[in-house]
């Protein structure tokens, strides 16, 4: 073996290994991102648990709300992972690319025949003088929401047939005059947010994390 085959081969184990500590590098600032784009709502225990305070960076630091639910509105405040908030009825929410207008938004005062919905039936209500309805159906294997507002119909499927479902809230939370929901699927529970929302089938805006303890 001469030295210049030697140094041919270093050089090339040299320019692999800078090839993949780049693509490592690159699939960290991927993953960074992804999780900078990513939409999230928290509970409250996992919010004092794991971001409140903490330095860890697993979650991202800034662009969040807070969400606290009242029985005739919901307070919707820019906030940060600097935030100690202690009420338990308190959501935390970051929606990358969704304008969400903060302030006190009135909430559909919840009656126990809308909180629990009777399946395939649609109920027709009112938002302050916004008018709205809704329909959740069993049917072809899953658990939908149809939420009609201006004309159109917003569909999400959410879970399973059979599984049970509670609205919990109705508000509009993103402050564009439309309603907002927040329902519960099984164990699940998700944010429905209007402003995103396109005629036809739509994924939810964000799925509760919850502290195992409070689940």
């Amino acid at each position: 073996m001469t030295p210049n085959t030697v140094a041919f081969r270093s050089t090339r184990v040299l320019v692999r290994a800078l090839v993949l500590a780049a693509g490592a590098a690159l699939a960290a600032t991927a993953s960074a991102a992804s999780a900078a784009d990513e939409a999230y709502m928290l509970d409250a225990a996992l919010w004092r648990g794991e971001v409140a305070g903490s330095t860890n960076g697993h979650w991202p630091a800034d662009g969040w709300l807070r969400l606290t639910l009242g029985l005739s509105a919901i307070e919707v405040r820019a906030t940060d992972a600097g935030d100690a908030h202690d009420r338990q009825d308190a959501y935390f929410l970051r929606v990358p690319g969704v304008a969400v207008v903060p302030g006190v938004r009135r909430s559909y005062r919840m009656t126990p025949a809308v909180a629990q919905p009777r399946l395939d039936r649609e109920y027709q209500l009112m938002l302050g003088r916004t008018p709205f309805g809704f329909t959740a159906s069993d049917a072809d294997g899953a658990l939908s929401y149809t939420i009609r507002y201006a004309g159109e119909d917003h569909v999400y499927v959410l879970g399973r047939a059979g599984e049970a479902t509670t609205v919990r809230a109705v508000a509009d939370i993103d402050g564009d005059t439309q309603p907002d929901f927040i329902v519960d699927v099984g164990e699940q529970t998700y944010l429905l947010l209007s402003r995103p929302a396109v005629p036809g089938r739509n994924a939810p805006t964000a799925e509760l994390w919850a502290a195992r303890e409070s689940r």
